[in-house]
């Protein structure tokens, strides 16, 4: 029972004082510049900066789906 109740309490404080962090990110837009080298470059100054979080390609539907019915996810995937 002690082990449940230190399991809990541990359980407990890990995720109450994660809670408490700040996320830090940005919004990132690949898609207006796919030189993979540029973007390797732009994700280590993001990790440098601490991001913690990036958002990316809400607002590229026209480059997943170049014509009407046809996808194209590669470039994205990488």
């Amino acid at each position: 029972m002690k082990r449940l109740f230190l399991f809990i309490v541990i359980f407990f404080l890990h995720y109450h004082l994660r809670a408490q962090e700040l996320y830090v990110g940005s919004n990132y837009h690949p898609h207006d510049d796919k030189n993979i080298e540029k973007i390797k470059r732009d994700i280590q100054l993001m990790k440098e900066a601490g991001f913690k979080s990036v958002r990316l390609g809400h607002l590229a539907w026209d480059s997943y789906e170049p014509s009407e019915g046809k996808f194209d996810f590669a470039w994205f995937d990488k």
